[in-house]
């Protein structure tokens, strides 16, 4: 079972980091803005099909490319995510351990082993944290002031 050999730290650290995704992405994103955006999207379609029937092939193109965006987005961060979160999962199970068993290792003169361990994974969590930092730098800024720039510029040109 998942709880017979897995530490302490990790198993509560598992519970928070999933119990917090679960409430930042299902009440926050999806309950609130995503519904609000889809009847703005289907309502603004539903106006342009009546007003500019010309225009709906153009809007369903760039309808398409928005959400092959964000699948391209969630497909390339939530490997990376998971990762992060096992990285957590660790480097929480070992502070954990340590405080627990700090008197066996001053005991034993494992203090330099132990910051060894600690430095090695908390380095894999900081590679973790920085390959995420920049999948979000690189695809979670808004696609349509991109391609608004983008015909500004060749409205310009």
């Amino acid at each position: 079972s998942f709880f017979d050999n897995k530490p302490p730290g990790q198993i509560s650290t598992r519970i928070i980091n999933d119990t917090e995704v679960i409430r930042q992405n299902f009440f926050h994103a999806f309950g609130s803005q995503s519904v609000v955006n889809i009847m703005y999207l289907i309502g603004i379609y539903i106006a342009v099909i009546i007003v500019m029937p010309e225009f709906t092939i153009p809007m369903t193109i760039l309808i398409v490319v928005i959400i092959l965006w964000q699948i391209g987005y969630i497909r390339l961060t939530t490997p990376l995510n998971a990762s992060w979160r096992e990285m957590e999962g660790s480097v929480n199970t070992q502070i954990s351990d340590l405080i627990q068993g700090v008197s066996m290792v001053q005991l034993y003169h494992q203090e330099d082993k132990q910051y060894q361990e600690f430095d090695e994974t908390k380095k894999k969590w900081l590679a973790n944290r920085d390959k995420s930092v920049i999948y979000d730098t690189m695809l979670s800024w808004n696609l349509s002031n991109l391609l608004r720039l983008l015909v500004t510029f060749g409205l310009h040109f």
